[in-house]
């Protein structure tokens, strides 16, 4: 995967004032769900959050933000929310009618599945057990 180079992009970014209306309205619902106490480190500050504009391979043009720590969106790692998983570094999901088929292969053979039960290891004593300990006696 190449690094993404900062460029021009298609399109027009949305209005500061829109943006922070949505923003400030998720950290109120935030602050509905989260106790209190989890509130400095779930709830972004919004002053100290970047706005991106990315495009997609597909060819979206995305607005993204990412927290106070300057990360680029190609270096964060983005959620895959239906399933609730981390992508890979640099990886976003767009989901529109024309998009590419994921990368799911095709399973060439199925092997078959068995149990084996093996022994537990035997156990080695400390230095300083007592024999006597060990046999009950």
């Amino acid at each position: 995967m190449s690094t993404p180079t900062p460029q021009r992009l298609p399109g027009r970014a949305r209005p500061r004032k829109e943006v922070l209306v949505e923003c400030e309205a998720e950290v109120a619902r935030m602050r509905e769900r989260l106790p209190r106490v989890l509130w400095a480190f779930v709830i972004p500050d919004l002053a100290l959050v970047f706005r991106w504009r990315v495009q997609l391979d597909c060819g979206c043009v995305l607005e993204v933000l990412t927290r106070e720590d300057e990360t680029p969106p190609h270096e964060v790692q983005w959620q895959e929310h239906a399933h609730g998983s981390d992508l890979p570094h640099g990886q976003m999901i767009c989901w529109h009618d024309d998009s590419a088929a994921p990368p799911y292969r095709v399973i060439a053979e199925w092997g078959e599945r068995r149990e084996v039960t093996f022994p537990a290891d035997p156990v080695e004593p400390r230095d300083d057990t007592d024999p006597k300990v060990l046999s009950g006696g």
